[in-house]
């Protein structure tokens, strides 16, 4: 029974390493599609829309 509770702590350590990962992963990849978003579409707006257009993606992004 031990070795089945040593075993099983550690398949969730590495569980939650992996998660770990993942997450920084994808926290990498949206601020890159964040930044590649500003500098394909925000900055061809014109000025006066700017801020309005970052709001709403800010909003959109909040619900989701």
């Amino acid at each position: 029974m031990a070795e089945r509770i040593k075993l099983k702590s550690v398949d969730e350590t590495k569980v939650k390493e992996g998660l770990g990962k993942l997450q920084r992963e994808y926290n990498e990849k949206v601020k890159k599609l964040q930044e590649k978003l500003q500098e394909d579409v925000v900055d061809a707006l014109p000025k006066e829309i700017q801020l309005d257009f970052t709001e709403l993606v800010g909003d959109i992004y909040k619900v989701r």
